[in-house]
């Protein structure tokens, strides 16, 4: 499956499988990630997918990383 971890990102700890970014996350997500923070959140437990093409700078990554939690928990929270 391409959600099942394969390796560890040393500078983050994020995890990749097959082509695809996952971490431990209640909701199972996992994403692609694009240049300059564009991303495809897939989200499965809430039947959700979130695609972002906009364009972020490296020094604003965190930011965005926590944004994108953010907006997931808040349709987690409407179950």
């Amino acid at each position: 499956m391409a959600a099942t971890p394969r390796s560890v990102d040393p500078d983050d700890g994020d995890l990749y499988g097959s082509h695809w970014w996952t971490r431990d996350h209640p909701h199972g997500t996992f994403w692609a990630a694009g240049h300059e923070g564009q991303f495809i959140d897939v989200c499965p437990a809430l039947d959700l997918v979130l695609v972002r093409m906009g364009r972020t700078d490296a020094e604003h990554s965190e930011d965005l990383k926590r944004w994108r939690t953010e907006v997931i928990e808040a349709f987690g929270a409407t179950d």
